[in-house]
């Protein structure tokens, strides 16, 4: 495995003598991020149960979360999984969400004074 140090000077090689090859590519992303969705904000509802399908079989029942440690907390994956209990009724995924945010209570995550969760904060100076 490439270190992040060896990717950055990877990278600053490959800006110092092929640029191109690192914008082209930027370029294409910008131009599909900035076509209007013909999606309307949907997404495909095979794509959500097979999503949902995933998360199942990697949630560990006993500390919450999804796969092993080291866990971080994912707000993005209880935030689906809370949508999809709400839309679709599965017991699962709201279970899936409690148990892990319980844990995180549990584990100390939870901030006491300030409500909420926090990992981590940065102090700027």
């Amino acid at each position: 495995m490439v270190s992040f140090e060896e990717l950055l000077t990877l990278i600053h090689e490959k800006w110092e003598r092929d640029r191109s090859t690192l914008l082209g590519p930027a370029e294409q992303i910008l131009d599909l991020l900035n076509r209007p969705s013909t999606a309307e904000g949907r997404a495909e509802p095979e794509l959500l149960e097979n999503a949902v399908h995933l998360y199942k079989r990697l949630f560990d029942r006993e500390n919450g979360g999804f796969g092993g440690a080291p866990k971080f907390p994912s707000p993005h994956n209880l935030l689906f999984l809370l949508a999809y209990h709400r839309r679709r009724g599965d017991r699962d995924c709201l279970e899936m969400a409690e148990r892990t945010l319980t844990q995180m209570v549990r584990g100390g995550l939870f901030d006491h004074i300030g409500g909420g969760f926090c990992r981590c904060s940065l102090r700027l100076e």
